[in-house]
């Protein structure tokens, strides 16, 4: 005796679940579509106060004079921030690998105080790691601020 289990049918909550899912990828992108046609329109097409249209003539004017404002405040912040994304992405990588996989004597405890140390607040690691960034030269500088 076999039992031949049928394709079961589309139930109601399944399309009111899509229907809930489709609804919220539309509130969140359509600011997000907004946005990039509002940003190929000229200021008389943006002047119009129809934001779902379409720009009548697609310009680059409003990214090239927006590019050309960027300043070293920008550039500043590009130098700090991907290295401080890559070094800690590649310390928090290794460091998760090695305490998933790699069992000793004293892991659990050490996880324990790892985890502890991310509900310490951080003003509480902002005076010892000035100090020891005075103390090896980098105060004041890029690198001490990656570091940070």
């Amino acid at each position: 005796m076999t039992s031949h289990v049928g394709k079961p049918g589309i139930s109601f909550s399944r399309i009111l679940i899509y229907a809930v899912l489709i609804l919220a990828c539309l509130i969140y992108l359509v600011p997000l579509v907004v946005m990039l046609f509002t940003s190929f329109k000229t200021p008389e097409d943006i002047g119009t106060g129809n934001l779902l249209s379409w720009p009548s003539v697609i310009t680059a004017i409003g990214w090239i004079k927006a590019w050309d404002l960027v300043d070293g405040y920008f550039w500043n912040s590009i130098k700090i921030t991907v290295p401080a994304v890559i070094i800690s992405t590649a310390i928090g990588a290794l460091n998760g690998y090695v305490l998933s996989m790699w069992r000793f004597k004293g892991s659990q405890l050490f996880f324990g105080l790892l985890l502890f140390g991310c509900f310490l607040p951080f003003q509480t690691v902002l005076l010892p790691a000035s100090f020891t960034l005075g103390k090896m030269g980098l105060a004041s500088t890029t690198t001490g601020l990656v570091f940070v």
